[in-house]
């Protein structure tokens, strides 16, 4: 009985570990597809819309695990109708927004953007890209911030992230580059609350976009994106450091099942 109350305790414990992994990744593009003119998200299984003119996949590559990107060239974005909720960017709760970049570009550029109000509302529209020379930036309406004391447009592939805690401004977001988290400048207090639902026009409802264009629609992405991620958590340094040297993993459905209870009854039938 004993050991029977141990090996069931373990099977609960590895199961919430499961859950609590799976539930923290809210939606990856790892653009693993190579070809063809869609990509999908592995944790929905939702595909994309087709890539617009000037996009691409590419064998160009920096994600441990990568064996394919998309890439842009400054003409063309695509998106994706996913609801902001089910990703885990809506509302004021922590989140934590993850890529590989590459860009040569000197000008406002965002590699990915969510803007269902088209700037309308504050603290509800979310872009991510560079601009100032090569300088990371992540726009909220009504605000933003950017990190001054690197420039990323030398064409080599960066990862970077924004990490934001629940309840955060603008100016409380803080950056992931390469290995460190650092503090950007700029922002104001408008609350970080991405609860906005689309008004359609050129953002469908709920939609996010990858190379979405900045002020205007000559500020497309230029350059690679590689294992886009969404967490619907704050990550930490140490978590950060283990995606840039070992890649995403997204659970496998069939290993929960294991874990169910019904995996538990296969066990406990076995044992008699």
């Amino acid at each position: 009985m004993t050991r029977m109350k141990h090996l069931c305790s373990a099977l609960a414990l590895s199961a919430t570990a499961l859950t609590t992994s799976h539930a923290a990744l809210a939606a990856y593009w790892n653009f693993e597809e190579g070809s063809g003119t869609t990509t999908t998200d592995s944790v929905s299984n939702t595909a994309s819309d087709p890539f617009e003119p000037g996009v691409a996949f590419s064998a160009n590559t920096a994600a441990p695990t990568s064996t394919s990107s998309t890439s842009f060239d400054g003409t063309g974005r695509f998106g994706v109708n996913l609801n902001a909720d089910a990703v885990g960017i809506s509302g004021t709760g922590a989140k934590t927004i993850v890529a590989w970049i590459n860009t040569t570009e000197s000008d406002k550029r965002y590699f990915w953007g969510w803007s269902p109000t088209n700037g309308l509302q504050p603290g509800q529209d979310l872009r991510f890209g560079i601009e100032l020379d090569g300088k990371l930036r992540f726009e909220i309406s009504s605000g933003f911030v950017r990190y001054d004391d690197l420039s990323l447009n030398d064409g080599n592939w960066h990862m970077v992230a924004a990490i934001i805690n629940a309840g955060d401004t603008a100016g409380d977001i803080d950056f992931y580059i390469d290995g460190d988290i650092v503090t950007p400048t700029g922002g104001n207090t408008t609350l970080v609350n991405t609860a906005g639902t689309g008004t359609g026009d050129s953002a469908t409802p709920n939609e996010m976009f990858f190379g979405s264009s900045g002020n205007t629609n000559t500020q497309y992405w230029n350059g690679g994106i590689d294992d886009f991620a969404i967490y619907d958590t704050a990550l930490t340094d140490a978590q950060l450091d283990d995606i840039r040297l070992n890649g995403i993993t997204v659970p496998e459905p069939s290993s929960a099942a294991l874990l169910g209870l019904g995996g538990i009854s296969l066990i406990l039938r076995r044992r008699k």
